[in-house]
């Protein structure tokens, strides 16, 4: 019995089912075989459905650009249950109930690269018409006329290009984490924690969101392509083709 057919047959008249992606899907574009090196839209665009006999509209689908983080609201404001204060999202519940919505710029990030290859963050602002990619070699794409992100016009339309990296610095600057508990490390577990990355680093910079001195993963498309093919090799119990994969990437 599927969840689905459980709440069909008995919970269904007051059960929500929100449906959410985790990530896209890179299938050669931008040379990336995967999901984790970029904030390409192949990358971040996902699926989002909602579904309740009652209190959503069926077959309405919102045109405007929303961020996964709206579902918690949403969820909240459709039972009409209170949202904490000071969320950095939005209710999506009037364009599920059919009225208009405005658009959001879009943030996205994947720190992916930065923790387990040590190369440049990548962080994005998505609009209707324009998206700004943060990185060593920052990119500007016009959605309308080339949505396969393959034009970079950040020479061509600087001051585009500089109204939104401000946007998308004021968007990062304003999470601020909340206040945990500050662990007691001995010097071998801080020396192993900083080690993985996982405390100290590079400072960032102001002009864009990365770490200073590391190189742009769109730059190091032969290593990747190199990285893939040595899983490729493990997956199929080739160690000796692997190694000899590796090898040379480590000493690079």
């Amino acid at each position: 019995l599927t969840l689905l057919g459980f709440l069909a047959a008995n919970l269904i008249g007051r059960t929500l089912v929100v449906v959410l992606g985790d990530h896209g899907e890179g299938l050669g574009e931008h040379v990336e075989e995967g999901h984790s090196n970029y904030v390409y839209q192949v990358n971040v665009h996902i699926p989002l459905l909602f579904a309740h006999p009652g209190v959503v509209q069926a077959g309405k689908r919102v045109s405007a650009i929303v961020e996964s983080v709206d579902v918690f609201p949403t969820i909240l404001d459709l039972f009409g249950w209170p949202a904490p204060p000071n969320l950095m999202s939005r209710s999506l519940a009037p364009g599920l109930a059919g009225r208009d919505m405005a658009s959001v710029g879009a943030y996205s990030e994947s720190l992916f690269v930065f923790n387990a290859l040590g190369w440049s963050e990548q962080r994005s602002i998505t609009k209707d018409r324009w998206k700004y990619i943060s990185s060593v070699k920052p990119e500007l794409f016009d959605r309308k006329s080339d949505p396969g992100e393959t034009k970079n016009l950040i020479v061509d339309e600087p001051r585009k290009a500089a109204g939104l990296l401000k946007e998308l610095r004021d968007r990062y600057d304003a999470m601020t984490p909340g206040k945990a508990a500050v662990p007691e490390w001995d010097s071998t577990a801080r020396s192993a924690l900083e080690t993985l990355g996982y405390l100290g680093g590079s400072p960032v910079t102001t002009e864009e969101f990365v770490s200073q001195g590391l190189p742009d993963p769109k730059d190091m498309q032969d290593v990747l392509l190199q990285l893939k093919d040595a899983k490729e090799y493990l997956d199929h119990h080739k160690k000796p083709e692997e190694i000899a994969l590796i090898i040379p990437m480590v000493k690079h």
